[in-house]
């Protein structure tokens, strides 16, 4: 097992992809790490915005011509009215008491860990709903080609009994089973089953019943 070692502080969350090569961690110091599970090897670092870039983000919204809620602020309206357009904010350092200051930063390290957490369950739900669709398009297609046969015989209005109808779906399964060359446990091939199933079909009735 590898060892992750990357984060400065307390890690607080983790969450695997669906294949378990990959995890994403959350740490006390602020950023979230992606890491590769088998060689432990630190794959990118995310890293939140600093509290006064947001604070410039917000005050620049406010101030430009269309708040994030779609009207303009009572700011904008103020300077506008002045003919005082803001084109940038800047903002160097602010000053918060000691306590004060590390309660906003746990805090605000809390909400992007947990936002970096949601994004990645989205990420590994849209994964899975992903390989789900393979999963299903795959067995349609199976379906599909095991019946091949059987449509051809209904397309000429034939009525294949209960044995018949086995057999040309094992027939078509044995072609797929050549054309990919599937195999189960023990070396024996799938196709040599089929084979065998197919054999002991033959020899029962048009209904599945023995003679």
């Amino acid at each position: 097992m590898a060892v992750l070692t990357g984060h400065t502080g307390e890690v607080y969350a983790a969450s695997f992809s669906p294949d378990g090569s990959q995890v994403v961690t959350g740490g006390g110091d602020g950023t979230a790490r992606l890491w590769e599970v088998e060689t432990g090897h630190e794959l990118e670092v995310l890293e939140p915005p600093s509290p006064l870039q947001v604070i410039q983000r917000q005050i620049q919204q406010r101030l430009s011509p269309s708040s994030p809620a779609g009207k303009e602020s009572l700011e904008y309206d103020v300077l506008h009215s002045r003919g005082i357009r803001i084109l940038g904010v800047g903002i160097s350092n602010i000053y918060l008491p000691e306590d004060v200051r590390n309660e906003r930063q746990h805090r605000w390290r809390e909400a992007w860990i947990q936002s970096v957490q949601e994004t990645v369950t989205e990420a590994n739900t849209l994964e899975s709903e992903a390989h789900l669709r393979g999963q299903r398009a795959a067995y349609e297609t199976l379906a599909f080609e095991m019946t091949e046969t059987l449509r051809a015989e209904l397309s000429k209005g034939n009525q294949p009994s209960r044995r018949d109808t086995l057999i040309a779906m094992l027939d078509d399964s044995l072609e797929i089973c050549r054309r990919n060359g599937l195999h189960v446990a023990r070396g024996k091939t799938l196709e040599a089953q089929l084979r065998q199933i197919r054999g002991e079909l033959s020899r029962l009735n048009r209904n599945c019943q023995g003679p």
